[in-house]
């Protein structure tokens, strides 16, 4: 470290009981002095920014977990419905999960308004580090949204309102030799058909609305059916990382597909893939990053690190700075040109996040106590600066800036701390935040109203649709 630091290294698992630093007065002095300074520099930050007022609570009774939480609007109406899955373990650690029990709740009552199978109150429900394969959606475009999810070796189009079926089909059989996928444990498949790792909503068929469905194992292979549950097409090819990303690229009404490192035109054909073949890539965000360049990728990829591409898989940027779990998006510092890019770190070296430019330049890293931390972006002013959601933790947690402060801390209540999602609950454009864990979910909004100003912050984000604990966030800059 330059300054301000220690760094205590062990060549062995290594606890250190007491540790003392030491200094002279005048560096005291004057560190006592900064410090001071900062903190002072932060409340008047915090001062200008609303605070958290608690909203709503809900009580989740036994159906609670953790962040397999999928929102939407199951009767049709603007009313904000959230389904929580729970699931059970199948065979090898996290790798083949299977709901066991879904349970739709309003986010605004707290009334369930159905459940299938049997909840249960564990912590198995709530440590589980995969995604679970269910979405919502309307995917027949009949102004109702429906679940659409997967569980025991089928693929299952719910009716939003009731829960009860609406279509079904036997997931694909497992027909390729485990030698020849990437990923597949101990050298041979672990039941006859897929055990479904995640389902993405995909314009693939050039539709004026997506009605595709990506369905993927863990980390093979994908398959693309349509809304009548007819097979698209297949895709196999090394890794396909954890959540791939649908775009259209070349403007033509359909998607390209980008998979860990490959990018996969809409009739399933690979395009190009990029020149790196160890680990996967965690999270996407593409969009308008740099006012330089057309549409970005920037992805993590766990120890093959942060890079930002090009739509023709040309590496623009390249960092290996720890293993990088997560990506976001956002108009962190309006005064600088372009969006800014933030990033942690998971595995190791764990609980660093980065900030960088449009260029993919580094601007600061800080170790923040946060690890896990979810990065999302925030609108929490309405004014156009969008904030970072670290974490729900009263201490370490809260909405950062982009210049690393904490300007929204979360109150000292006794709220849930485990899990945190953030999107626009109240309807006045501004984004709230849900905090969770299996037996509690808390909403937070603005201590203040919003002010009127002659255009509203609306920014683009991530549709509720395609959820994930692998996915980039983002927020794209739009007034109306």
């Amino acid at each position: 470290y330059g300054n301000g630091c220690i760094a205590l290294c062990g060549c062995m698992p290594t606890q250190y009981a007491s540790v003392v630093v030491r200094t002279t007065s005048y560096e005291g002095e004057r560190l006592a002095e900064l410090k001071q300074q900062q903190q002072e520099c932060i409340a008047k930050k915090q001062e200008a920014v609303p605070k958290m007022r608690l909203a709503r609570t809900i009580e989740l009774k036994d159906f609670g977990a953790g962040r397999q939480i999928r929102f939407g609007h199951l009767c049709g109406t603007d009313e904000l419905f959230f389904v929580m899955a729970q699931n059970q373990r199948r065979v090898y650690k996290d790798r083949y999960p299977v709901i066991s029990c879904l349970t739709a709740v309003s986010l605004e009552t707290g009334k369930v308004l159905w459940q299938l199978g049997e909840p249960r109150d564990d912590e198995e429900v709530e440590q589980l580090t995969t995604d679970l394969p269910f979405q919502i959606y309307d995917i027949d475009g009949d102004g109702f949204d429906e679940v659409i999810a997967s569980w025991d070796f089928k693929l299952f189009i719910l009716d939003g309102e009731t829960g009860k079926v609406k279509h079904q089909m036997d997931t694909p059989l497992n027909l390729e030799k485990a030698d020849d996928l990437c990923g597949v444990e101990f050298g041979h498949h672990a039941f006859e058909r897929l055990n479904v790792d995640a389902i993405r909503i995909v314009n693939v068929s050039g539709k004026e609305r997506p009605s595709d469905l990506l369905i993927k194992d863990r980390y093979a292979r994908l398959w693309i059916y349509d809304d009548q549950f007819n097979l698209l097409w297949h895709f196999s090819h090394n890794n396909t990382g954890h959540f791939p990303y649908a775009y259209d690229f070349n403007k033509d009404g359909k998607d390209e597909i980008f998979s860990c490192y490959n990018m996969i035109d809409s009739k399933g054909k690979l395009l190009w893939e990029l020149p790196i073949s160890i680990d996967h890539t965690d999270e996407i965000v593409i969009g308008p990053i740099d006012p330089d360049e057309d549409e970005l990728l920037a992805i993590v990829s766990g120890w093959e690190g942060f890079m930002l591409l090009r739509s023709d898989g040309t590496i623009l940027k390249r960092t290996i700075n720890g293993h990088g779990q997560r990506i976001s998006v956002g108009n962190y510092l309006p005064d600088q040109r372009g969006l800014q890019i933030c990033t942690t770190t998971y595995w190791g070296s764990q609980g660093i996040v980065y900030m960088h430019d449009c260029k993919g330049e580094q601007l600061w890293l800080r170790e923040l106590r946060s690890n896990g931390a979810v990065i999302a972006p925030v609108n929490w002013e309405g004014t156009g600066r969008d904030l970072v959601l670290l974490s729900t933790d009263p201490r370490e947690g809260g909405l950062m800036d982009g210049e690393g402060d904490i300007v929204v801390p979360f109150p000292e209540d006794g709220h849930p701390t485990l899990c945190g999602e953030v999107l626009d609950v109240c309807g006045d454009e501004r984004d709230e935040v849900v905090v969770w864990d299996r037996h509690e979910l808390w909403v937070y909004t603005q201590d203040r109203e919003q002010p009127k100003r002659e255009q509203t912050y609306l920014p683009i984000k991530y549709p509720l649709y395609n959820a994930s604990n692998y996915r980039g966030e983002f927020c794209f800059p739009r007034f109306v």
